[in-house]
């Protein structure tokens, strides 16, 4: 059975025209209506997702909305809530019965883009290759060896059991940073089709090239347009900002 994944895009106010751009992406590169793959707008407590970008992405995916209950602001303490808010609603309506049996999360935001059609088919593949509950770009950011929160993370109960458990992270610290001891334990692994990195260089058709020879088809660390730009110059010749309006 092929397996399934939802896609949880968290935003804020502050970075909400950028996913929203990135979740068009999304319905972009799907040729027709993806049936293993839903979408899940997360949005900060502040905030809801744009109506119209919800109903453009619903015609490539199933779609769901979720507003925070957490009412944290500033980095880290704001996404590190948001995050484990998220995963917390995930749970509920999973044990629930309210959603389908996904069998993966892949938890990201505004800086990160899909580099090529078919991105999420090679993600699920290697998911379902490597085995484990976490996987996503193995760095030593911050000193500490851990998984990039830009990452796919196992729905199964017990797993999601124990994040919904811990509820919460030191407001100082990135919540990637604080889980990775969990992560090891439930059982991680480097992904070849994921890249992170943190104040990366401005994207280019270049760098495109480099990433997609190396195998990645999703990509952390760009947080400008540029990125979204990119992608649309490459696959469909129009830049982003002809894209817009989407009614």
């Amino acid at each position: 059975m092929t397996p399934r994944l939802l896609l949880a895009l968290q935003f804020f106010e502050g970075d909400k025209p950028l996913s929203m751009q990135v979740a068009k992406l999304w319905a972009d590169l799907e040729p027709k209506l993806n049936k293993n793959v839903d979408v899940l707008f997360a949005a900060r407590f502040d905030c809801k997702p744009d109506p119209k970008v919800v109903a453009y992405v619903s015609r490539k995916f199933g779609v769901h909305e979720f507003i925070g209950r957490r009412r944290a602001q500033g980095w880290p303490f704001g996404p590190n809530e948001l995050w484990f808010d998220t995963m917390s609603f995930i749970y509920e309506r999973l044990v629930a019965g309210l959603w389908p049996k996904y069998d993966a999360v892949l938890t990201t935001e505004g800086d990160s883009i899909p580099l090529c059609p078919g991105w999420t088919d090679k993600l699920l593949e290697e998911w379902d290759r490597k085995g484990v509950c976490v996987l996503g770009h193995l760095t030593t950011q911050y000193v500490v060896h851990h998984i990039n929160g830009n990452a796919m993370f196992s729905c199964s109960e017990p797993f999601m059991r124990e994040i919904v458990k811990i509820g919460g992270c030191d407001a100082r610290c990135g919540w990637d940073v604080a889980m990775a001891k969990t992560f090891q334990k439930w059982g991680q692994a480097d992904s070849v089709r994921i890249r992170s990195f943190w104040r990366g260089p401005v994207f280019t058709h270049g760098l495109l090239d480099v990433l997609l020879q190396g195998g990645a088809v999703f990509y952390h660390g760009s947080k400008t347009g540029a990125g979204v730009r990119t992608i649309q110059e490459r696959y469909f010749k129009v830049p982003i900002r002809q894209l817009d309006n989407v009614a």
